[in-house]
């Protein structure tokens, strides 16, 4: 790899500053295994490259992301100032949500959270994760997906004990959060 190279450190080397394991540079480059996100962003920044640059060798695009907002607890809306982020991103359907008011466990008021758009075709792979969804009709919120009690529906189950879950819903698409914006 020649980024590795240019950089005069070795794979170890690269490994520990970026906490990685070792058996990440054989199974992702060698074997053409899928990294993780996280280990591949990990390394990206270690090399000072972009994700794309480190994955298959071309430039990242700089995106522009149109930014929606909790209005309240979990639920999100569109924001009227069309307020977007840029980010260095592979070229996919991206999502992004600015936390405001009552937000869900783990985030703070001001984060914005992102992740790829999912139809409902391919939602099932998501089952299990958090994620960004818009309901076929009803709310869209921030929720973990469980399967539901018939075919095609799920059970958005909040973060928060306190918030019932909504039960056997019709997702128009779900996107998995993989970016948190701090």
């Amino acid at each position: 790899m020649e980024a590795l190279e240019r950089s005069g450190h070795t794979r170890a080397a690269v490994s520990r500053m970026a906490g990685v394991s070792k058996s990440f540079w054989r199974d992702t480059f060698d074997r053409g295994q899928t990294p993780s996100v996280d280990n591949l962003a990990s390394v990206a920044r270690v090399l000072g490259l972009s994700l794309s640059e480190l994955y298959d060798g071309m430039p990242s695009q700089e995106f522009k992301v149109t930014v929606s907002r909790i209005a309240d607890g979990e639920n999100w809306q569109e924001r009227p100032d069309g307020k977007t982020v840029s980010l260095p991103v592979f070229g996919a359907d991206y999502v992004a949500v600015e936390m405001r008011g009552a937000v869900p466990p783990g985030y703070r008021p001001g984060d914005v959270v992102c992740g790829t758009r999912i139809p409902g075709s391919r939602i099932d792979n998501y089952v299990g994760r958090e994620c960004i969804v818009q309901c076929n009709y009803g709310p869209q919120v921030i929720r973990v997906l469980h399967k539901g009690s018939k075919p095609g529906r799920y059970t958005l189950r909040s973060a928060d004990p306190r918030i019932a879950d909504i039960q056997d819903a019709r997702v128009e698409w779900a996107a998995p959060i993989t970016l948190v914006i701090r």
